[in-house]
């Protein structure tokens, strides 16, 4: 074929990239899918038009442009024509782990085609030049970063044939080295909002007047150096840069330095004795240990960031990016944050504390919660924030609390679910894909998983709305919360809202773990240790003497009875995770963890050791009225099970669903009546004690009967019932006549 048939589509070098780099998987690197990519630049796009156009006049227009390039009628005025492309051409986004360039090429398609449309209602006289619109939005819209060079190289050679493509003859490609960048995004030594009145005034210092920068400028210079061909002025202009990045750096340690001067003088000043020679007062003391404290944390930290090797990657926004710098030197930030940041890593060692430092704690410090909270810096006031992440952060037990700094932050204009089926290939992780705006609401935006089985269906279900109050009730589970129905949510609320639970009548536990390697070689030593581990050294299969107890797995227990079939352990503090000995010696109720398809509750008296398959739960000393017979009914009954599958978190995970010790300790109880739970307390009596008789004995009546008192112990309406319970045996006007 003729050269002009071949091509390289810039599409297939993300395949490339992902090829190329295996071990990116190890830093928690995925391709992202092209329909994904499409997805989230064209919502993010939507977004921020309908955040600078508020006027709901326009946003079916809106989304008709970007989504199918749809001209609507309201749209097609020069006047908004011309608005409309001067928003677009405003726009600022930034992928700060841009890995092969997908979300950015997929920013510049959806700019090029929206301003493609609106150009012939804004300019009908005037032709579309598609190679001049295309190195606009890369010079003017489109910013990157990612840590690894190759992938820089990669995004950068993308840019370059999609420009190539259209050109009819050979032009100079646009310079990329300060809009797609190489650096690590999470760190920096200079704080976004260090001011830098003084950096301009330091570099013209014995310049002549034709070489002095203001910051404008320096802005300009950097503009020029991306369109320039020219070697010798390419070279000129880098150095130029460069040395001004380095004089930013000086002033900032200047300014570093200037605090620890200043504090060092306040010191000074109190330790100097006063002319009579008195004694420094209570206050003063205190006042000089704050100082000295304040002195050690600020020279710790300038020698920290100074030589730490930690920061020889970090990336100085400012520095990089002047363009996103005001006439002040404010750093304005971009209006979209976009990309696929890296997961499954957590940060460790070094790292992570100078990361700790810039960003604060997260769960489980997994980088890519770090990625969220570099975004909401690096974000202007109504920006806007575009990612796909992984699901745990919706149901995570150790980010409960960071799901309420997110609705204290964010406004969630969408979150989708992606659980139920996969992204990405190669990873095993689930996901979701979330666009935020750093403008506050009170309504959170999703659409419903239930039917969900693809990604199409999923954005092919209406988006809905749910109050933050009503996401709030749910929030130790948002993926259930954006799963269920309305009518299942109200139910779960209105237990969730009985004031007593489980932890106020009864303690709950763990089972032991008898040989975690860890810490039995904190204990023992690493040989010692591994050798109690390997050989199971506490274990024996007779009962040898008075401090060897028979374990109870699982399997060994139903709701009616049980039958241990465990092994003798020789229990006591010797072994790597102790559980008090109160847990296993007396009635009490164990609880199977794995709920597969029920909550199971047992009750034991006999003394038995049990692991983590097991839960016991026992009486506190002060619990007098709520017996463990009235446990067992409510933790045995359907509502119970209903309430656990809809609510916990690790109700709906995998094959394997679990019910933990936090579930049970939260679990809420319904108002202690004498006489009702009297009645549960003898249906339960009389259920073990036929049960033990006759393993075979039918006792559905009686639990049914437990069913029916615990819906009206819960207040539970028949319509309420019929969705826990659709096929329930309880007619309407039994159930309404019923009186407790």
């Amino acid at each position: 074929p003729d050269d002009a048939e071949v091509g390289v589509d810039p599409e297939m070098l993300g395949h490339i990239f992902e090829n190329l780099l295996e071990d990116n998987k190890d830093k928690g690197a995925f391709y992202t899918p092209k329909e994904i990519v499409q997805y989230m630049c064209r919502q993010s796009v939507i977004q921020y038009l309908k955040t600078h156009e508020p006027d709901e006049k326009y946003s079916l227009a809106i989304e008709r442009l970007i989504n199918e390039s749809v001209v609507e009628p309201v749209l097609q005025n020069k006047e908004t024509a011309s608005c409309f492309i001067s928003l677009l051409k405003d726009v600022k986004v930034c992928d700060p782990a841009i890995g092969s360039g997908a979300f950015p090429m997929g920013i510049l398609y959806v700019l090029y085609y929206a301003l493609h449309h609106l150009q012939s209602h804004a300019e009908p006289n005037k032709s579309f030049d598609s190679t001049k619109t295309k190195r606009n939005i890369i010079q003017n819209n489109i910013f990157g970063v990612d840590i690894e060079q190759g992938a820089v190289d990669i995004a950068r050679l993308r840019f370059w044939l999609a420009l190539v493509v259209d050109a009819d003859e050979p032009q100079p490609l646009p310079n990329l080295d300060y809009k797609i960048t190489c650096g690590n995004s999470l760190l920096n030594r200079y704080a976004l909002d260090t001011p830098l009145d003084n950096v301009f005034i330091e570099y013209n210092k014995d310049k002549n007047d034709d070489d002095k920068l203001s910051l404008a400028k320096y802005k300009q210079l950097v503009n020029d150096y991306t369109n320039t061909s020219n070697h010798a002025k390419k070279d000129l202009f880098r150095k130029t840069i460069e040395e001004i990045k380095k004089t930013f750096k000086t002033e900032l340690s200047k300014k570093e330095i200037n605090k620890i001067v200043s504090v060092k003088k306040d010191i000074y000043d109190l330790e100097q004795p006063n002319l009579f020679g008195e004694e420094l007062t209570k206050a003063q003391k205190s006042e000089l240990k704050k100082l000295k404290a304040k002195l050690d944390k600020l020279e710790s930290e300038r020698e920290d960031i100074l030589n730490n090797k930690v920061y020889e990657d970090a990336f100085e926004w400012r520095f990089e990016f002047p363009q996103l710098l005001d006439e002040k030197g404010d750093f304005t930030g971009f209006d979209i944050v976009i990309g696929n940041p890296p997961y499954g890593v957590s940060i460790k060692g070094e790292y992570r504390k100078a990361v700790v430092d810039i960003h604060g704690n997260v769960p489980d410090y997994e980088i890519y919660y770090y990625f969220i909270e570099r975004a909401r810096n690096l974000i202007c006031s109504h920006g806007i924030l575009s990612y796909i992440i992984p699901n745990t952060w919706l149901f995570n037990t150790y980010a409960f609390n960071y799901r309420m700094q997110i609705l204290e932050n964010w406004n969630l204009i969408e979150v989708l679910d992606c659980t139920k089926f996969p992204i990405f290939e190669s990873a095993t992780v689930r996901n979701t894909i979330v666009t935020w705006t750093k403008s506050l609401n009170t309504d959170i935006g999703y659409r419903r998983t239930s039917d969900a089985l693809s990604f199409d269906s999923l954005v092919s279900t209406p988006r809905i709305k749910m109050k933050k109050e009503e996401l709030l009730k749910m929030n130790q589970n948002w993926g259930l919360a954006f799963f269920l129905q309305s009518n299942v949510v109200s139910i779960i609320n209105k237990l969730s809202e009985f004031t007593n639970v489980l932890n106020d009548f009864y303690d709950c536990s763990q089972g032991y773990i008898p040989y975690r390697l860890s810490d039995l070689i904190n204990v023992y030593g690493k040989e010692n240790g591994t050798k109690i581990k390997d050989e199971r050294l506490w274990h024996s299969t007779v009962k040898s003497d008075e401090y060897n107890i028979q374990e109870i797995y699982g399997r060994d227990i139903t709701k009616y009875n049980y039958k241990a079939t465990g092994e003798y352990i020789k229990y006591g503090k010797h072994v790597a995770c102790y559980v008090d000995l109160k847990f296993f010696n007396q009635p009490r109720l164990l609880v199977r963890e794995i709920t597969n398809p029920t909550i199971i509750a047992c009750y034991v008296e006999e003394q038995y050791i049990n692991d983590p398959q097991l839960l016991p739960i026992i009486p506190k000393c002060d619990n007098d009225f709520f017996t463990i017979y009235a446990l067992w009914a409510i933790l045995n009954s359907k509502l119970a099970t209903f309430y656990h599958f809809n609510h916990s978190p690790k109700a709906t995970k995998g094959a394997f669903p679990k019910i933990l010790v936090k579930d049970l300790k939260e679990f809420p109880l319904p108002k202690y009546d004498k006489d009702i739970f009297e009645k549960l307390e003898n249906c339960v009596n009389t259920i073990l004690e036929s049960k033990k008789e006759n393993p075979q004995a039918d006792t559905s009546e009686l639990e049914n009967q437990i069913d029916f008192i615990v819906y009206k112990l819960y207040g539970l309406t028949y319509d309420e019932v019929l969705i826990v319970e659709p096929e329930t045996l309880i007619t309407r006007e039994e159930y309404d006549i019923y009186k407790l």
